[in-house]
């Protein structure tokens, strides 16, 4: 009976003890190569292709969830057949050497994923709030039967050789498991990308902790800023893009041993287009020759795994808005401006005239002197508060987590109400505060002779 105690005491030890350990230890019977799915990304640009204004190459994080592991590529833009640098795990790298080997579709099975799980495409719209798949483990030891990537069974050639002999392609190659991927401009002029190092770095950091980020530039630097004062000094300015920054999130995406892992993604822009639209009103003898506007309330930069908005900085960004019908005959001047930004916060009050929300116009124009006949120019400046505009305009929103703030749209436009009417070259300003419209206010003037 004491024996049989005994066996059952070590029983029950052992058990616990088995039970508690949770180590995991990844199995690979392949000691020559190491055992790996093939990843095939391809980009469907929709209505950007062949316009020229999305990149040539991207980045691609891939996160596994469950025993956490990370890549980190970059990668041509193609509909398919890319070619990719694999910048993280470096010790991963296996380059694809023209004189020795051919770039090959590698796998017996393509599984062509947009993941199960998938966010759909109103989900991972920059806005959109991004919601991980729920954690799932995903075995990894090989299957019997199953053949290693690197055999030369079965490889197919059906892509060109890289044209650059110094730029160093290599396999496109993961550990299997379930996998969570973001894809986003490699370079940029106006952002900057934060937690990129941190996350090929350091095991528990996310994708949650990468962010796009304005560079900011002083007014000295921006084209066209001379000859005017700036009177909403609250914030400095940042440049906007030359070429749209694009991103998108893919989740919940398995990679399975021995298959050929097909990623499509569907990139958009980080950036809203918002179109300004107001309507001037001057006197007749006097020429609009050119405008220079800037727009405060741009959000500092976005996490790019949630699209959320850092609205807790904001910046300024000078624009140039065009008119249409304009000559010296006319009164009724229409003016449209277009901003690339990530969105404009709205002033807490309407009777402020510094802060976010705020719009600077400066109206360069010129007249003949009827003594002189000389043509003489004159800058006149004018402020306005766009609240009830912004408000209008519904550009952002909160998220549903009540604590960040997304984009509600791609696009949108602010349009303007209240006409700018200019006499004698001031402006008018409207006394009655009960109109529900925004305000222009006179800025300053400066006269400069031709």
């Amino acid at each position: 009976m004491r024996r049989l105690l005994e066996t059952c005491f070590f029983v029950l030890v052992s058990i616990v003890l088995l039970q508690s350990c949770n180590t995991e230890v990844e199995l690979c019977y392949y000691s020559e190569h190491p055992h790996r799915a093939a990843l095939d990304v391809r980009y469907d640009w929709g209505s950007w292709k062949g316009t020229g204004q999305h990149p040539e190459r991207m980045y691609v994080l891939a996160h596994r969830i469950v025993n956490t592991y990370k890549y980190v590529f970059s990668t041509e833009t193609k509909t398919s057949g890319n070619r990719a640098t694999m910048l993280f795990p470096v010790e991963e790298q296996i380059p694809l050497c023209p004189s020795l080997e051919e770039i090959s579709n590698e796998g017996d099975t393509p599984s062509e994923s947009n993941g199960e799980g998938d966010t759909s495409d109103d989900d991972v719209s920059a806005g959109m709030e991004v919601v991980p798949d729920d954690e799932e483990e995903v075995s990894e030891e090989p299957v019997e039967g199953d053949v290693p990537l690197d055999s030369d069974e079965e490889n197919e050639t059906d892509e060109e050789l890289p044209e650059d002999p110094k730029e160093v392609w290599h396999k496109m190659r993961l550990k299997n498991g379930r996998y969570r991927f973001l894809t986003f401009n490699c370079d940029t002029t106006a952002f900057g990308i934060k937690g990129l190092e941190e996350f090929q770095k350091d095991p528990s950091y996310n994708m949650e902790n990468l962010y796009l980020r304005y560079k900011t530039v002083s007014q000295a630097e921006k084209e066209g800023a001379q000859a005017w004062k700036d009177y909403n000094l609250y914030a400095d300015f940042v440049e906007s893009e030359n070429m749209p920054i694009f991103y998108t999130v893919q989740n919940g995406v398995n990679v399975n041993l021995n298959e050929r892992v097909v990623v499509n993604f569907t990139p958009r822009p980080v950036t809203q287009k918002v179109t300004v639209k107001f309507i001037i009103d001057k006197e007749k003898g006097v020429r609009i020759d050119s405008l220079l506007a800037d727009m405060s309330g741009i959000p500092s930069g976005m996490q790019l795994a949630t699209g959320y908005l850092e609205t807790d900085r904001t910046y300024k960004m000078l624009f140039k808005p065009t008119c249409g019908k304009n000559n010296e005959n006319a009164t009724i001047v229409n003016c449209t401006g277009v901003l690339n930004v990530t969105g404009i916060v709205r002033s807490h009050d309407a009777s402020l005239i510094t802060g976010p929300g705020i719009m600077q116009l400066v109206i360069y124009t010129s007249a003949t002197d009827p003594d002189t006949k000389l043509r003489k120019r004159k800058v006149i400046q004018c402020i306005i508060n766009l609240r009830n505009t912004l408000t209008k305009a519904n550009l952002i929103r909160w998220a549903a987590d009540d604590e960040h703030i997304i984009q509600t749209k791609k696009t949108g436009t602010l349009d303007i109400r209240s006409i700018l009417k200019i006499e004698k070259g001031m402006v008018v300003e409207d006394s009655d505060n009960e109109t529900g419209l925004d305000r222009w206010g006179q800025g300053g003037q400066i006269d400069i002779d031709a």
